[in-house]
């Protein structure tokens, strides 16, 4: 990251990162209530989209497959 955005300073980079790291991790447990017929999978999208607006939908539509594919193991 330190290449593409050099302004960033370490301290930056470990604090996107972390959030980076939240998303990823709340999506994965979406999926996991998905399986268990909590919540339907078009919640999904729709609930990381409102937790986390900064995040791409196409980023999200990818984390929501690697987490349906996990949760279903």
């Amino acid at each position: 990251m330190k290449a593409r955005f050099s302004d960033l300073t370490e301290g930056d980079i470990t604090k996107a990162d972390g959030h980076a790291t939240e998303a990823e991790s709340r999506i994965y447990t979406l999926t996991e209530m998905e399986e268990l017929g909590k919540i339907s999978e078009s919640d999904i999208i729709r609930f990381a989209a409102e937790e986390f607006p900064w995040l791409d939908g196409n980023h999200i539509g990818r984390l929501k497959i690697i987490g349906m594919y996990y949760a279903r193991l």
